[in-house]
């Protein structure tokens, strides 16, 4: 796994990937943005199932929905875009520790990780 900050990009098969900033609505909706390079000669496959969120619970989230492009490829041209996770609006599931994991290859288990910290599952956080 390659532990990332916010802000910073994981080097995964052939991508070059960063969380750009997290927001968490206070009512359980957790809204990531990123940025997607092609470090290929040829366009890869992109798609925001590459993307899930692990909650202070320990509970695994599959996007709610997305605006990255629905080509479903990165190219010459970086992606950027947001993934949005609706998660139980639960203190157990809320508030503490969340981890945004990116994976993009199937075959190969390596991901990219970044963490955030929400201190109040009722308030609204926003992080770079």
């Amino acid at each position: 796994d390659q532990e990332r900050a916010l802000g910073d990009a994981a080097r995964l098969s052939g991508y070059t990937t960063t969380v750009t900033g997290v927001t968490y609505d206070g009512a359980g909706e957790v809204t990531v943005s990123v940025r997607v390079e092609n470090r290929d000669a040829e366009p890869q496959p992109m798609f925001a199932t590459d993307w899930s969120l692990v909650s202070p619970g320990g509970h695994t989230y599959e996007p709610d929905s997305s605006t990255l492009p629905s080509t479903g490829e990165v190219g010459d041209t970086p992606v950027t875009g947001d993934v949005v996770f609706r998660v139980d609006a639960t203190a157990a599931e809320s508030q503490g520790d969340f981890y945004v994991l990116y994976k993009p290859d199937a075959l190969d288990a390596a991901q990219g990780v970044w963490s955030f910290t929400v201190p109040d599952a009722g308030a609204p956080v926003e992080a770079p």
